[in-house]
């Protein structure tokens, strides 16, 4: 087991949800994924573990991870999807990642001798590459991953911004903006159900696979009111017709809930939606927009779709950063990895099943 570099300690389940929602809103990196709420919701609170790291007394860390064990064996499983370790307005400290890496190893695979499987979500890029050299050299394993986004700067003026949309998407979004929809705003049970109604009927005509949306406004519902979802729902003569959620917190946006029913495809609702999004982000201001992965082959309309709001900067989707897994329990080894193993083969079967037929929908 390796010491923590001076200065540096950590703590594990000695935190209660209130300190844990304050501390959250001081990371850059903050996302749903590690609100207390999003863990209660998709693994419940029994199965939730969390661990903060300080540096001379201050929090510089913090990790809430998943847990799965199998009762009567000495097996189990600790999934974090994007750990925290980039305070506001400080720079990257490589001793914070370090760090955090090697408590997490100490805690959950040589304590507890547990799989740990980490996903950072961060952007795979030459300035990114020194992160995997860190977690090699605190013992974990690194695979690339097959998921792909699109990431819009957001440090040019609002101006600027609109001016480079490809042409055909600010035009687009020109049309829909003379069509004068309602729009309504905020953080309500009411815009919550509209939201979900929209999503479930989009579900139904596209035959999409998964419920993650759904699960995002389950999320929301149990969020304190300052790490709430923003909801936008536009209407028509009274009708909600779509609607769009994002993130309010850390420093990079992402929309969480995105749909649209049939009458908004006539009046190009999404691209209203979006770009007001946009603006909520500039005006807020966050350094960029994470659109929430792409597959051109699987969503079609959805690439063109995310892909031409950076209009000429687009060069090609990014990449995700991948995971890091660690384990020195040769039981845990051989369980988890058979289990990943079939949770992959079947999430491939059910997007196969859930590939849109006939012309794709130029859509969010």
């Amino acid at each position: 087991m390796k010491a923590l570099e001076a200065g540096y300690t950590y703590e594990v389940d000695n935190i209660n949800s209130d300190l844990w929602n304050e501390l959250i809103l001081h990371f850059e990196d903050a996302s749903l994924y590690q609100t207390w709420s999003y863990g209660i919701v998709h693994s419940g609170e029994k199965s939730l573990s969390h661990i903060v790291l300080k540096k001379n007394d201050t929090f510089v860390g913090m990790a809430q991870a998943r847990i799965a064990k199998l009762p009567g064996l000495p097996v189990g499983i600790a999934y974090i999807n994007k750990p925290m370790w980039k305070a506001k307005n400080e720079k990257t400290e490589v001793g914070h990642i370090m760090n955090m890496g090697r408590a997490l190893y100490n805690e959950y695979v040589l304590k507890r001798k547990y799989y740990l499987r980490i996903i950072p979500n961060l952007i795979d890029s030459t300035e990114n590459a020194w992160i995997k050299d860190v977690f090699h050299e605190e013992g974990f394993s690194h695979s690339q991953s097959r998921d792909q986004t699109v990431v819009l700067d957001l440090s040019p003026p609002l101006e600027d911004i609109r001016r480079n949309l490809s042409r055909k998407w600010r035009q687009t979004l020109q049309r829909g903006e003379k069509n004068e929809m309602g729009i309504l705003e905020g953080k309500d049970e009411k815009l919550c159900q509209m939201a979900l109604d929209i999503f479930r009927e989009m579900k139904d005509r596209k035959g999409f696979f998964g419920e993650e949306q759904a699960e995002a406004i389950k999320v929301h519902k149990k969020l304190p009111e300052n790490l709430k979802l923003n909801f936008m729902v536009c209407t028509d003569a009274g009708e909600p017709i779509a609607a769009l959620a994002w993130v309010t917190f850390g420093s990079t946006g992402l929309p969480l809930v995105s749909a649209t029913g049939s009458k908004a495809l006539r009046l190009n609702a999404a691209y209203v939606l979006w770009w007001k999004m946009i603006q909520y982000y500039k005006v807020n201001g966050f350094s960029a927009l994470d659109v929430g992965g792409v597959n051109e082959e699987r969503n079609p309309g959805g690439y063109y779709f995310k892909t031409h709001i950076l209009g000429k900067g687009f060069k090609g989707p990014n990449r995700y950063f991948g995971q890091f897994d660690a384990c020195r329990n040769p039981l845990s080894r051989i369980l988890f990895k058979g289990i990943f193993a079939m949770r992959d083969r079947y999430r491939d079967e059910g997007r196969k099943m859930a590939k849109p037929k006939g012309k794709a929908e130029i859509e969010e």
